[in-house]
């Protein structure tokens, strides 16, 4: 007989393998098109099994942000505590999220602005909250190390930094393939650091370039 131990790791099991079946999904196909019926088939289960972990693609989708959100977190905090300094912390934190994004629809995150307000308003929230705290962390720490300049806004900054991407996302304002996801990352983090460098720091920006460009 199972155990009430092995029931709740057999719950825990399922709740995992139903996130993994929505993230791909989610993320290869956006989240107005994707069904129930496709995440089950995805899952290879039935979609009464599906709703025994939630009860709608609401809270499906919810399920899914959560642990992008709580992913993304650890992540981008493990790179501050690694990276060299502020300007390493920055560039090895736009690679995280080039990975992440290379099997990303475009219009994942528009779908989410246009037809799952609520969804979209909990990751805007996180934005304003988490991300910010952590791009208000780098800007302290770069000009602690004279690598950033002394008399920019730092909370303007890390506003204007967390938000601007936005105006990717309007897929008819700025339509986007899959494919330009690397390049508009690059250059927008390059915008960034050089709008904020020292002259120290462009110079450690320009060898952190060059490095990583030689084959």
């Amino acid at each position: 007989m199972p155990t009430p131990t092995s029931d709740h790791a057999a719950s825990g099991a399922l709740r995992e393998e139903v996130i993994a079946a929505a993230h791909k999904r989610f993320r290869r196909h956006g989240f107005k098109s994707v069904t129930m019926d496709d995440i089950a088939r995805e899952l290879g289960r039935s979609k009464k099994t599906l709703y025994t972990v939630v009860s709608n693609k609401q809270a499906l989708i919810d399920l899914v942000l959560d642990f992008d959100m709580a992913s993304d977190d650890a992540a981008v905090g493990e790179i501050a505590r690694r990276s060299d300094d502020a300007i390493h912390e920055m560039l090895q934190i736009a690679r995280y999220f080039t990975e992440q994004m290379q099997d990303m629809s475009p219009a994942s995150l528009y779908d989410l602005q246009k037809y799952y307000r609520p969804s979209w308003e909990r990751l805007d929230a996180h934005q304003n909250d988490k991300m910010i705290e952590h791009v208000r962390a780098n800007l302290r720490r770069g000009q602690e190390e004279g690598l950033y300049r002394d008399d920019m806004h730092r909370e303007l900054i890390a506003h204007l930094f967390v938000n601007a991407p936005n105006s990717f996302i309007n897929q008819e304002r700025f339509p986007l393939k899959q494919h330009e996801w690397d390049a508009i990352l690059n250059q927008f983090m390059r915008y960034h650091l050089l709008g904020i460098c020292s002259p120290a720091g462009r110079e450690r920006l320009t060898d952190y370039l060059e490095r990583t460009s030689t084959p």
